[in-house]
């Protein structure tokens, strides 16, 4: 819990709370019921799915993506950040000129 206390608010602002991974309920259960057709072909393998098994699994790539999500900000910085930037010196500028 503390990493994600740390790292709660990225640097253009969005909350983790707010970050979509742009998957619906659906999609990540059509997933996990195409992983266990997999499951079950090769390894003979039955793969019990219900809600909590989706959930989990939507929470596992929402990290997954969060955690990317930072690492691109980290290396290649935020278009977000250097237009409040851009912003910022603007209304410097005009604040000197008065």
């Amino acid at each position: 819990m503390a990493s994600q206390e740390i790292h709660n608010t990225c640097y253009c602002n969005i909350e983790y709370k707010d970050f979509k991974t742009g998957f619906s309920f659906n999609d990540i259960r059509q997933m996990l019921w195409k992983e266990s057709q997999e499951k079950r072909e090769k390894e003979n393998h039955y793969m019990f799915i219900t809600r909590h098994t989706v959930l989990g699994r939507w929470h596992e790539i929402k990290q997954r993506l969060w955690k990317e999500h930072q690492d691109i900000l980290d290396e290649y910085g935020c278009d977000c950040q250097l237009e409040s930037v851009k912003i910022k010196n603007i209304a410097d500028e005009d604040e000197n000129i008065i």
